[in-house]
């Protein structure tokens, strides 16, 4: 092989690296989870080469616009993970004891009336209590194993010297984008992660703030 083939090669090497470990590469794998912070729909990259603040977010549904260059973006997702991974009690839920739904307590109430009855319909019986497991097991609050194969995940990868695309789609169910620039991590167990603060919050719930906590505790918003 000659010096210059050598030489192309190298630098299509070199091309083909720094073009997968690009921002905008990056960026364009994220933006599925990107979501405005106001509204809640989908947000759309743009970027607009006559600005010196080249890149932007506009909201597919009230038309919220943020400039956010990609770097930034990138680097706060990034020490998001990085607070969690540090410190992953951050996404500890409380457990909840869930009522079970009308339709669970009426089978149950059959179930216990065919148990009662002098003789025992054995096939309805078996039907009758195959439907309450299945409906049993679909009512089950899936929250605390969601929490713990999130635990694993953040636990395995060790702290981050750049971006993870793997490890937020493992992890993230969403980002959002605020007007100030600032972003909120919804991880998949509902627990919410920002930059500005080293508290978790759980979307699904609103409860009141506490004046010694600095996250916003209100359901489904990240300010």
């Amino acid at each position: 092989m000659n010096s210059q083939k050598r030489l192309l090669l190298t630098l299509k090497y070199l091309w083909n690296k720094t073009d997968e470990e690009h921002p905008a590469t990056l960026i364009f794998q994220m933006t599925a989870l990107v979501v405005c912070g106001e509204c809640g729909h989908s947000m759309r990259r743009i970027h607009d080469s006559r600005t010196s603040l080249g890149e932007k977010w506009v909201c597919q549904g009230c038309g919220t616009t943020i400039k956010i260059v990609d770097e930034k973006l990138l680097a706060d997702v990034t020490e998001c993970l990085n607070m969690v991974i540090g410190d992953t009690k951050l996404i500890d839920v409380p457990l909840r004891q869930k009522e079970p739904s009308s339709c669970l307590r009426r089978l149950e109430n059959e179930i216990g009336r065919l148990l009662d009855s002098s003789e025992i319909e054995k096939e309805t019986l078996k039907n009758k209590i195959f439907e309450c497991a299945s409906l049993r097991y679909s009512e089950m609050d899936t929250t605390e194993s969601v929490t713990e194969m999130l635990k694993a995940a953040f636990e395995k990868s060790g702290p981050l010297s750049q971006y993870n695309q793997e490890l937020t789609e493992r992890t993230v169910s969403s980002i959002s984008l605020n007007h100030d620039g600032s972003i909120c991590l919804t991880l998949k167990n509902g627990r919410k992660i920002r930059k500005e603060n080293r508290y978790g919050t759980d979307c699904r719930n609103a409860s009141k703030k506490n004046p010694h906590n600095s996250a916003d505790n209100s359901a489904g918003q990240c300010v």
